[in-house]
């Protein structure tokens, strides 16, 4: 079974692939976005994370996944 980080990693990788041809690859740019959404809608708060972990899809690649807490 893949990492969370792993499958968020490849998520990324392709919908930022996706976005290069929007036009034909709304829909599986939508099921990436998805996807990530779902795997970063549980990440740690409290114990000095008060306002939560958000992901950043902006300034993330398949080699850098950037978070903001």
């Amino acid at each position: 079974m893949a990492k969370r980080y792993q499958v968020i990693a490849t998520a990324i990788a392709a919908r930022i692939q996706c976005a290069k041809t929007l036009d034909t690859h709304q829909e599986w740019f939508n099921r990436w976005t998805e996807t990530i959404e779902r795997e970063t809608d549980n990440l740690p708060s409290g114990s000095g994370i008060d306002a939560g972990v958000k992901f950043n899809f902006d300034k993330s690649t398949q080699d850098k996944l950037v978070f903001h807490f």
